[in-house]
């Protein structure tokens, strides 16, 4: 609980304050509504404090001004200046005053950074994924127009064109981000309605089922195994395109080899790693897991094979599948585009393969190798009953490390045999 005290207006009494073991707020003796916030990490943050609205309508809001108060900091080199945090706190709350809520957002992009940066990344371990799909369809379409008056028919415009250039599904969740943007700023008094709201989703989603089949299985290895040749003198793959190209397909073989999400595989940096010999493991930290606990999974044989041919790939990157376009990892839907584009020039094809049929495979082959539901939970990084019960602040992740040891071990003897032992995707080059 937050504890809340009065400071003197004074430069040494705030340089003072100490971090403590809570949350604690100051108000500034004879600024109205300025606090200065001191988070247990001993971070200080500013804020304005001011309600909006009227009677049952009327809600208090922290409008956040920085760590000092004021944006050009950079330029003053001598540390807090009050006047200049004391300035911001004073225009923000005479203009709330006049009914004009200054942290209101205008355009829906404006909308969109704060749900982000105030609801997403704090609550949603799949936050990034939202961006880039609001960068993809939503910002271009909606991103500058004021967000009040977004009409239905835009949203549905959006909806459609989607459907048109990437599919149902991806329409159906790009109209879901919209909604849960929407809505949250509905609830938190920010938008008055969402126009999209019960907006008809075109996509017709099932429940997948899809577990392939040891022929399957041994097929999409041995085609993520072959070489990618490069033929210059025909103009086949661009030198360019070669690290993104192999990423893909380390990626790909992880993701059967561990079981693990999609989106928790293509981000794992290499921070997260320690190949010791004989006892590797990846640790998947909170803020990346699906279910905010952090996760270790074991390393053996097969995928540490995948992974140091991955790495030598990657180069310098701090991720061991690098994008070859941005900065980060590669995007989750170019793993499963290029999956399709393999499985589709396979003859016979392989029909309907996404990344996640991969993890539900592992599971059933698990299952049927006699790996208990709750062992298989523990490598999936499920919360069972047990782990419901604790928060993610005092869970062991390796509580569960020999459960987890034996069943990969399982799993990987059995992909073995399914595969015969397999080597790494390498490069041919053929110059004219």
């Amino acid at each position: 609980m937050e504890t809340t005290r009065v400071l003197p207006k004074r430069v040494k009494a705030v340089e003072a304050v100490k971090a403590e073991g809570k949350r604690v707020s100051y108000s500034i003796q004879g600024e109205k509504g300025l606090r200065l916030v001191v988070h247990p990490s001993g971070r200080k943050v500013w804020f304005a404090v001011y309600q909006v609205g009227r009677g049952k309508s009327r809600v208090r809001r922290w409008h956040e001004l920085g760590e000092h108060g004021y944006a050009d900091y950079d330029e003053v080199k001598k540390g807090i200046d009050l006047e200049l945090v004391c300035r911001p706190a004073r225009i923000a709350i005479a203009a709330a005053e006049k009914g004009v809520d200054p942290a209101a957002a205008k355009t829906f992009d404006e909308l969109f950074q704060t749900w982000i940066d105030e609801h997403a990344k704090k609550k949603l371990a799949t936050w990034e994924q939202d961006q880039e799909r609001y960068r993809r369809h939503l910002k271009d379409a909606l991103g500058e127009m004021e967000f009040a008056r977004i009409e239905r028919k835009d949203v549905r415009e959006v909806r459609d064109e989607v459907l048109e250039g990437s599919g149902p599904i991806e329409s159906n969740r790009v109209v879901s981000l919209f909604n849960r943007v929407m809505n949250w700023a509905v609830d938190d008094d920010r938008a008055k309605f969402n126009p999209a709201a019960r907006l008809k989703k075109v996509g017709e989603e099932k429940r997948r089922e899809r577990v392939l089949s040891l022929v399957e299985i041994s097929r999409i290895w041995a085609e993520l195994d072959k070489p990618i040749v490069v033929d210059h003198a025909k103009g086949g793959i661009n030198e360019a395109d070669l690290p993104g190209h192999s990423a893909v397909r380390h990626a790909l073989k992880l993701l059967m080899i561990l079981g693990q999400r999609r989106a928790e595989v293509i981000g794992m940096a290499k921070s997260e790693l320690d190949l010791t010999e004989g006892d590797a493991w990846w640790t998947i930290p909170a803020e990346r897991a699906k279910n905010r606990l952090p996760h270790r999974v074991p390393l053996s044989g097969l995928a540490l094979e995948v992974l140091r041919d991955a790495m030598v790939c990657s180069g310098d990157s701090p991720f061991v599948f690098p994008s070859r376009r941005t900065d980060g990892p590669i995007r989750p839907d170019a793993v499963t585009k290029q999956l399709q584009r393999m499985c589709g020039r396979m003859k016979p094809k392989v029909e309907g393969v996404g990344p996640h049929d991969f993890r539900r495979t592992a599971g059933v082959a698990m299952r049927k190798l006699g790996v208990s539901v709750e062992d298989r939970g523990f490598v999936f990084n499920h919360i069972s009953g047990a782990k419901a019960k604790v928060t993610s602040w005092n869970y062991d992740p390796g509580e569960h490390d020999d459960e987890k040891v034996a069943a990969l071990e399982k799993w990987e003897r059995e992909l073995r045999r399914i595969i015969g032992t397999g080597g790494s995707a390498k490069v041919v080059q053929l110059r004219a």
